[in-house]
């Protein structure tokens, strides 16, 4: 669904009333709006709720003045010192920034008009390109690669927003090229772990997989919905020194994390921010050096350009004892 920003702009209104997001039955309060833009899916429980609308408010008010952030977020009870109450809320606002509380009234009023404002226009972004896409698109995907265990594990979970009439079925897609250039390729497992039912495997080529989940019910356009899966490659198996996402279809954000084995770190890691496909396995020149941290790294990627690469590449060579 397309954002309908006067209603929008009344839930927010509503939800930030009395005790805000710290109402004790918060879930009950969000409208399919505010689920919408803020990506929340019925899983999800207050405490990521409200991870979540924060994270986002920052997000789209970063270019804002820190003033206006907090505005945002006090007012809705997302900052705990500024008081239970609205009118307690105000009050602080008022000390804070040194304005009386009716200035306070009015600057929560601008910073929610612009708050709408960023939240259609990402959702103007989205649905621009959802012609092109198969009936759904991603707002975030999130994951671990697991290198330190016996055998490589993938660990996906995406949130992704209908954009077709109904959809009952999503296919999910894995390249795994073999270790080096000409050999053997490996076969790949893939267990469902929330969100749908693993009916098809199929391999369209000797490094390509293609997955076909059916989702609990048909959803319809506008609709939010999250599936979490586990590929697995045979234990020994030894893959190419990076791991990239490559989007096919849009996608707002990228969270990747790399657990490399602790025996055997790499020398040097790069972050890998948007390369054509091909420039992948060429020497890196990309000065986006990264360090690890308890034998691993986490990148974050925003607002990604389909066709385009993201991810890490490490060096084959294990750190020096």
């Amino acid at each position: 669904m397309l954002v309908d920003a006067i209603a929008l702009a009344k839930d927010l209104k509503q939800l930030r009333k009395g005790p805000g997001m710290r109402h004790s039955r918060l879930l009950d309060r969000l409208g399919p709006q505010v689920r919408y833009v803020f990506s929340i899916t019925a899983a999800d429980n207050v405490a990521l709720v409200r991870n979540k609308v924060e994270r986002q408010i920052r997000d789209l008010l970063a270019g804002e003045s820190d003033e206006l952030v907090t505005v945002a977020l006090a007012a809705l009870a997302l900052v705990p010192e500024a008081g239970p109450h609205l009118l307690d809320r105000q009050a602080w606002l008022a000390e804070r920034f040194f304005y009386d509380v009716r200035t306070a009234r009015r600057r929560i009023d601008t910073v929610f008009a612009r708050l709408v404002d960023a939240l259609v226009e990402q959702d103007v972004r989205r649905t621009a390109i959802a012609a092109t896409d198969d009936g759904w698109t991603v707002l975030k995907f999130q994951v671990t690669l697991r290198l330190d265990g016996p055998a490589t594990e993938l660990h996906e979970v995406r949130t992704i927003a209908v954009t077709a009439d109904t959809l009952d079925r999503i296919v999910c897609k894995l390249s795994v090229p073999p270790a080096a250039l000409g050999g053997s390729p490996a076969d790949v497992a893939m267990r469902v772990v929330s969100g749908g039912e693993l009916v098809a495997k199929e391999r369209r080529s000797a490094s390509h997989f293609q997955f076909t989940l059916a989702l609990p019910r048909r959803l319809t356009r506008g609709e939010v919905h999250q599936y979490a899966v586990v590929f697995t490659l045979p234990a020994g198996y030894a893959m190419r020194p990076h791991f990239v996402y490559q989007p096919l279809l849009a996608c707002d954000e990228f969270d990747l994390t790399v657990r490399f084995d602790p025996g055997a770190p790499p020398a040097q890691l790069w972050k890998l921010g948007g390369l054509p496909i091909r420039m992948v396995d060429d020497e890196c020149l990309t000065e986006d050096q990264l360090a690890l941290r308890d034998g691993e790294v986490q990148l974050t990627f925003r607002e990604l350009r389909q066709g385009f690469a993201y991810g890490v590449k490490w060096s084959p060579e294990p750190a020096a004892a």
